[in-house]
């Protein structure tokens, strides 16, 4: 028989249903043994899902999991914060004020978590905690005054090496990591934004990229009437990496031709 989820959620397609009616085993556990890992879901309508959650279960009560436990013949339980309650603790918390004694807890919490809290949850018998995993999942972005929020799986910071998004997460506790590999260009790029009454060459299928071998060059239009020109030159060119000087100073002459033409 499906098991069904209450509330304003959908069970995830294919979720595995906890079994109805366990056979009583034939092992007889120690005295004093321990469900070291459990969980309890919901119920949904008592205890949403957080919104940040990966799959949504049926729900699974402390009153079934403590049924289950003395069907099985254990002692006592550790009942594990659920991921699909994010660092909503309350299904668990409610979980061992309802046990009688027989269960500690392990929540989950954010960086923020008061001592207060945490004292509260040790007298209603939590020994461990998690740590809330921290990661970005969209965007708040304003346009025109009104704010936007733009959900996302990945988001990309492309924003180049003066970027500020690693000390934004720093200044929210989160643990930053950066790596570095060869790009396997030298490369110079300046910025412009069209004039006032200027409008953009119309888009005919001219390329606005190219490598000549020697130097690559694009042109990459952007919003608000922006656009930048990247002139590159490939690792392997051992001489002009070598006068890197001499490279920014011809690649900056011919920039400044193309302002002058941009002029016009």
């Amino acid at each position: 028989m499906l098991k069904t989820v209450s509330g304003p959620f959908e069970k995830t397609p294919g979720w595995l249903d906890w079994y109805d009616g366990p056979s009583k085993p034939r092992f007889k556990v120690p005295d004093g043994a321990v469900d070291a890992h459990c969980h309890v879901f919901g119920p949904g309508a008592e205890y949403p899902y957080a919104p940040e959650r990966k799959y949504t279960p049926c729900d699974a009560s402390r009153q079934q999991l403590y049924a289950l436990r003395d069907h099985l013949g254990f002692s006592r339980n550790v009942v594990v914060q659920a991921t699909c309650h994010g660092a909503d603790n309350r299904a668990m918390l409610g979980a061992l004020t309802h046990s009688g004694g027989k269960a500690r807890g392990v929540a989950t919490v954010k960086r923020s978590v008061s001592d207060a809290e945490l004292k509260a949850m040790h007298e209603a018998g939590v020994r461990g905690v998690l740590m809330e995993e921290r990661s970005v999942r969209g965007l708040k972005v304003e346009r025109g005054g009104a704010v936007e929020h733009m959900q996302a799986d990945i988001v990309v910071d492309a924003s180049g090496r003066n970027t500020m998004f690693p000390d934004w997460m720093r200044a929210h506790g989160i643990k930053v990591g950066e790596e570095e590999s060869p790009a396997g260009i030298l490369y110079f790029t300046r910025h412009y934004r069209l004039k006032d009454g200027a409008e953009e060459p119309v888009r005919d299928g001219t390329p606005g990229a190219g490598d000549l071998g020697y130097i690559k060059f694009g042109v990459f239009p952007a919003d608000n009437r922006h656009f930048s020109i990247t002139l590159a030159v490939p690792e392997i060119e051992t001489e002009l990496r070598e006068d890197t000087a001499t490279v920014a100073a011809r690649v900056n002459q011919v920039i400044q031709r193309i302002e002058t033409l941009l002029e016009k």
